[in-house]
């Protein structure tokens, strides 16, 4: 799934976090944008997320970084 919370309000966000990403096959990848999954939608989906990348684009060096978590990186590791 492409942007899948990128042109629709946050009250159908929550909706699908909470009804239809639980229903859905095992095996699902996301990609998002910090605006797409704010914190409060991350904390509902917390649980469904079995790996998380954070691809971050380094200008300086002209390549993308991988990192092993979301955009909430001291979050994350306070289990939210």
């Amino acid at each position: 799934m492409d942007t899948p919370f990128a042109r629709i309000d946050q009250t159908h966000r929550e909706n699908i976090a909470n009804n239809f990403l639980k229903t859905i096959s095992r095996q699902v990848i996301m990609l998002s944008t910090d605006s797409e999954i704010d914190s409060n939608l991350y904390k509902v989906i917390n649980n469904l997320i079995s790996k998380e990348y954070l691809l971050d684009y380094d200008e300086n060096n002209e390549k993308t970084n991988v990192k092993d978590n979301y955009f909430f990186e001291s979050e994350a590791n306070y289990g939210i």
